[in-house]
């Protein structure tokens, strides 16, 4: 579907996802709530045991987009932010704050490789507010767009 009003949730046609009604419309102080816990917590999401950058998955990684670019694919990197509180407690904490690196290291590779680079972790980068937000790590359309506006 194209209709992105639907209160229980949907996938629209390109791809892009749509949450239901009740995550939509949570108050600004619930969404900063859950960014603090989402950062806080005993296992960030996604982040389990990553200490540091894996060569073995850098280069997998690399291969990839060589592949991707000599079959003529147009590559784009997208580096979605995380909510400002939780960016905040992620890149000082001394077990997450391989964040930082993560973006150098794209940020570096993009440059290598004329990819373009798009967003950032850190939310102040897209010019992404608390209110841009679902939570501690999903941006709203209003944020992505933000990002993508410097995109030719």
């Amino acid at each position: 579907t194209d209709d992105n009003l639907d209160k229980a949730g949907v996938i629209l046609s390109d791809g892009s996802r749509v949450y239901p009604e009740h995550v939509r419309n949570v108050s600004p102080e619930e969404v900063e709530d859950m960014a603090i816990s989402f950062a806080t917590g005993d296992q960030v999401y996604g982040m389990r045991g990553f200490t540091q950058i894996d060569e073995r998955s850098v280069a997998t990684f690399e291969r990839f987009v060589h592949y991707l670019q000599e079959t003529g694919i147009d590559v784009i990197f997208y580096l979605p932010p995380y909510h400002p509180s939780a960016y905040e407690i992620l890149s000082e904490s001394d077990i997450y704050k391989i964040i930082i690196d993560v973006e150098d290291y794209l940020h570096d590779f993009a440059e290598e490789m004329g990819i373009p680079l798009i967003g950032s972790y850190n939310p102040e980068e897209s010019s992404c507010g608390k209110e841009d937000f679902y939570d501690g790590m999903h941006p709203k359309e209003s944020c992505v767009e933000k990002a993508f506006t410097v995109y030719p």
